[in-house]
C-alpha cells in the first residue's frame, strides 16, 4: 500500500498560493463540473469545443512548445487528454496572455488525476500554478512525471507530500525522470533520512530496484544544484 493511501481521503488544501498579480485561467469543456471553480472569482474559462478559443489555446500551444521542446505534448494530444477530458490550467499575464499552464486528466482512481506538461515563461509562477490546479480540481492525489534535472520539483513540493513512485522511467521519453504521487495538504510521513545523486545512474538504479521490491521513499527536498535529493525511506 502506497504511504500516502493511509491519510486523509479528503483532498486538502494547497500549501502554496497562487500569485496574486496573475489571473488563473482553466481550457476545459462548458458541461464539466470543476469543483474548487466558484471559489476562484475572475477565473477565466476556455471552451475547447468553440472555435472561439482558437488563438488562446494556439498561445498555450506556443507556450508549452517554447518551454518543453521535444517533450512538449503534441497539439492533438493536449486537445484529447486534457483540454476535451480533463482540463488545461494556468496563469495569465495582465495583458491576458497565457504566461504558465499545466495539463491533467483524470485517472481511473476515484478522485486522481495525472499532471503533465507544466512549463512557464518565468520558473517564479510554477508554484502558483500548481496551487490553482489543486483549487480549481480538488484533487485527492496527483501523479507526474518530473525530470531529476528539471525545476519544478520545488513548486511541486509545496503542494504537499510527494511520494517516489519511480527513480528510473525508461517507459518515458526522458528514462532519467522521476514518476511521483502528491497528496495536497498531507505532511510527508516519519522515517529513515537519506539522500541520491541523481546524477549518478548506478545510484538510480539501485534506487529503482528498491522501490520495486516494496520499499517506500519520499522526497523531502528537491534536488540540489550538485543534482543530490533528500528521501525519507518510510516504509520496508
Amino acid at each position: 500500500m502506497s504511504p500516502l493511501a493511509a491519510q486523509d481521503e479528503h483532498p486538502q488544501p494547497s500549501r502554496a498560493v497562487a500569485d496574486p498579480g496573475h489571473r488563473a485561467y482553466v481550457i476545459c469543456t462548458t458541461g464539466r463540473t470543476l469543483p474548487g471553480s466558484s471559489n476562484m472569482p475572475g477565473l477565466v474559462r476556455i471552451d475547447p469545443w468553440k472555435t472561439s478559443s482558437g488563438a488562446f489555446v494556439d498561445a498555450v500551444n506556443a507556450l508549452q512548445q517554447s518551454r518543453l521542446g521535444d517533450l512538449a505534448v503534441p497539439v492533438w494530444a493536449l486537445y484529447d487528454c486534457a483540454e476535451s477530458t480533463g482540463a488545461v490550467v494556468g496563469l495569465l499575464d495582465g495583458a491576458g496572455k497565457p504566461v504558465s499552464m499545466l495539463a491533467t486528466t483524470p485517472t481511473l482512481e476515484r478522485g486522481a488525476w495525472h499532471f503533465y506538461a507544466v512549463c512557464a515563461h518565468d520558473p517564479a509562477v510554477l508554484a502558483g500554478t500548481f496551487s490553482v490546479a489543486v483549487e480549481v480540481l480538488r484533487p485527492k492525489v496527483f501523479s507526474m512525471v518530473l525530470p531529476w534535472e528539471g525545476g519544478a520539483f520545488g513548486a511541486c513540493l509545496e503542494i504537499g507530500a510527494m511520494e517516489l513512485v519511480t527513480a528510473r522511467t525508461p517507459c518515458h521519453t526522458e528514462p532519467r525522470s522521476a514518476t511521483v504521487r502528491v497528496r495536497p495538504g498531507a505532511a510527508t510521513p516519519a522515517g529513515n533520512r537519506a539522500t541520491v545523486n541523481t546524477r549518478d545512474a548506478a545510484a538510480l538504479q539501485r534506487l529503482q530496484e528498491e522501490i520495486e521490491q516494496g520499499i517506500a521513499y519520499m522526497v523531502v527536498e528537491p534536488p540540489s544544484p550538485s543534482g543530490v535529493v533528500v528521501l525519507e525511506r518510510v516504509k520496508g
